[in-house]
């Protein structure tokens, strides 16, 4: 094609791709089914058009209905007769024939999809990252014996043949197909001859119109399909059937890079063994993330039975960040959590639960509103001058657990004293770097959730690890004047803002002032600023005087660098002239957030020392991590000056 097309009509897993490349507006038409899809309508057009269907016994689309919305692209699967559509068609509409299911082909399809609306660099961040999964797939499973398996598709006695791409999923998950000998797509197989291939392993592909964990709150449908499957008769002698690896799982939303999360199911049920690390429900819940449709996704969230995933086993001891042991009886369905809090929910993907919060945090974020329930309550704030919560609010919620900050900024006296004791009380800061990687573990496991926490801490401890090999070949350590929220507030000795200075291998030129009780900053003199005579200004901006996400400029941020770098006197301090004073949004500076400010401020202090790095693109991760890169419609201006 010569330019990007701007109307296209799109078979159904081409347009849940569209989706997850923020491609959506160029559709105008597609299938019934994509349609009526509880999860992708909400990302459609709201006057897009049905076509019929591509698939499907009888699968039939309309032309007339095509014509009529002027498309300049139908992208169609390979399996639908070209007499029934290129035939039909005006040579100036053009027909792209893609298969985005298929685990061979699926990264190169993407490839072809992403350059027909232009948009590669979308596409290859999200290839990168499900090719790397796929990659310690193979890497887990490489010189493993593969065990048989029998892949029942949709229906009993239905099997794939070598010439299905469930076949190829099954050989990339370290798997051998029992009816791989079969040069055929499908084919209905006797359970005798089940039986005399004796599989190790029976996986049964379910259809989601008969479930769906995005809309169904058990896993029952499941389970009686597994049990079926195990009392079939002359099945006890199988050996899948009798060690107990009899698996169902959803066929729902495994298309695009769904298809990598089943394959990983596929992979987890043949080689648990090796595959300790590998979530494939947290795969699955991350490819409806990248799709843009995750908080609509409000079932069970289990794919697969039995659970592949590791649970843990309730009760549970845990251990605070005031050093308590504190027992769980189950996992907290009903939270109240502090803001930093909040933020780690929602990359655990657990804001659902949230049922209290420090409202003021919030309410001038509208992009993070979104993943809030709408009847999350007000209970005040733990954190600055005169903070409060209401203990009774917060009794009357009702909450399984509530996540304060320790009692270095709000007391037992105030909180665990007031509240009765079914009600559990949690420390947990989510601002100490040094302790991110810990709290966060353990938060994952008050809401059950350790493997997206793992996958978490692994973020964070790239970039922790990233900043601390980079600053220690530094020659020099500027001197940093970092300003908060007010003039001439700065952190003190003792504070996290000043061992965070000093990870990113500056000097706080105020680190002979110690921060007392429960204060993280001092009161300093201008006089005092320009007689110390830093290299590197950073002054913070309140996310209620400028929020990226939301804010159409950056002028904010441009009038309070001015505002100081005009300060009489302040002409003298070689920084002012040399431009580095910076003016930082303060937004999302807790939990993995708090790792991604690290990195900005030690790009600031060594600008030689982390040149090649994104900070723009660290930013986006965390808003992707979050889920909330979508409703973030700001101008995206984390620092000003914007860094090159």
């Amino acid at each position: 094609m010569e330019k990007p097309a701007r109307r296209i009509v799109a078979q159904g897993y081409a347009a849940w791709m569209l989706a997850a490349l923020n491609a959506t507006n160029t559709i105008v038409g597609t299938t019934d089914s994509a349609i009526r899809d509880p999860l992708l309508r909400h990302r459609l057009p709201r006057n897009v058009t049905s076509v019929g269907e591509f698939f499907g016994p009888g699968a039939k689309v309309s032309i007339e209905k095509i014509l009529a919305l002027q498309p300049d692209l139908v992208i169609a699967p390979t399996s639908y007769p070209a007499e029934e559509l290129e035939a039909k068609l005006p040579p100036h509409i053009k027909v792209v024939r893609l298969d985005l299911w298929g685990v061979n082909k699926l990264f190169d399809e993407v490839e072809k999809l992403a350059l027909l609306v232009n948009k590669t660099a979308e596409a290859r961040r999200l290839i990168a990252k499900y090719r790397a999964v796929l990659e310690e797939i193979n890497k887990a499973v490489a010189g493993a014996e593969r065990p048989a398996v029998y892949y029942e598709w949709y229906s009993d006695y239905n099997t794939v043949g070598r010439l299905n791409e469930w076949h190829n999923a099954i050989e990339a998950a370290g798997g051998r197909n029992v009816f791989g000998d079969l040069e055929q797509y499908s084919v209905k197989v006797s359970p005798e001859a089940v039986v005399a291939r004796n599989p190790d392993v029976i996986i049964r592909r379910e259809h989601a119109r008969y479930f769906n964990p995005c809309l169904d709150n058990g896993t029952r449908r499941l389970e009686e399909v597994a049990k079926a499957i195990a009392e079939r008769p002359g099945w006890a002698s199988v050996r899948a059937v009798r060690e107990g690896r009899v698996y169902v799982i959803s066929a729902a939303y495994q298309n695009g890079f769904g298809v990598i999360a089943h394959v990983a199911a596929i992979a987890k049920a043949l080689h648990p063994d090796r595959l300790r690390g590998v979530d494939p429900d947290g795969l699955m819940l991350e490819w409806l993330r990248d799709a843009g449709v995750l908080q609509y996704c409000r079932g069970v969230r289990q794919w697969v039975y039995p659970q592949l995933r590791p649970f843990l086993v309730y009760p549970v001891v845990i251990t605070d960040s005031d050093g308590r042991r504190i027992t769980l009886e189950r996992p907290a369905r009903r939270i109240v959590a502090q803001t930093y809090a909040v933020w780690v929910l929602a990359a655990l993907n657990a804001t659902d639960r949230v049922v209290g919060t420090s409202m003021i945090s919030f309410r001038g974020d509208p992009a993070f509103m979104k993943l809030l329930p709408k009847d999350v309550a007000d209970i005040g704030s733990f954190y600055g001058p005169g903070a409060k919560v209401n203990v009774e609010l917060i009794a009357s919620l009702n909450p399984d657990v509530v996540i304060a900050p320790t009692t270095f900024f709000y007391p037992e006296s105030e909180l665990e004293a007031k509240l009765p004791p079914h009600i559990k009380v949690v420390r947990l800061d989510f601002t100490d770097v040094k302790k991110l990687a810990q709290e966060i573990r353990t938060l994952g496991v008050i809401v059950n959730k350790t493997a997206e926490a793992e996958e978490l801490v692994k973020k964070v401890e790239r970039l922790l690890k990233l900043v601390k090999e980079r600053v220690a070949n530094a020659i020099l350590r500027p001197k940093v004047y970092l300003e908060w929220y007010s003039p001439y507030s700065t952190p003190g000795r003792g504070s996290y803002w000043h061992e965070l200075i000093e990870l990113a291998g500056g000097v706080n030129v105020f680190s002979d002032l110690e921060v007392k009780g429960l204060q993280s900053f001092v009161q300093v003199s201008s006089e005092g600023v320009v007689q110390r005579a830093p290299d590197v200004i950073v002054r913070y901006v309140p996310s209620w005087v400028y929020n990226p996400c939301a804010a159409r400029n950056a002028t904010a941020p441009a009038r309070l660098r001015a505002e100081i770098v005009g300060r009489p006197g302040w002409s003298s301090i070689p920084v002012v002239a040399n431009n580095r004073t910076y003016a930082i949004s303060s937004i999302y500076d807790g939990g993995y957030g708090k790792a991604v400010h690290l990195v900005l401020l030690a790009k600031l202090i060594h600008p030689e020392l982390f040149a090649d790095i994104d900070v723009d693109g660290l930013f986006n991760d965390l808003l992707r991590t979050m889920g909330i890169d979508r409703y973030c419609t700001g101008a995206r201006v984390w620092v000003y000056p914007p860094l090159k």
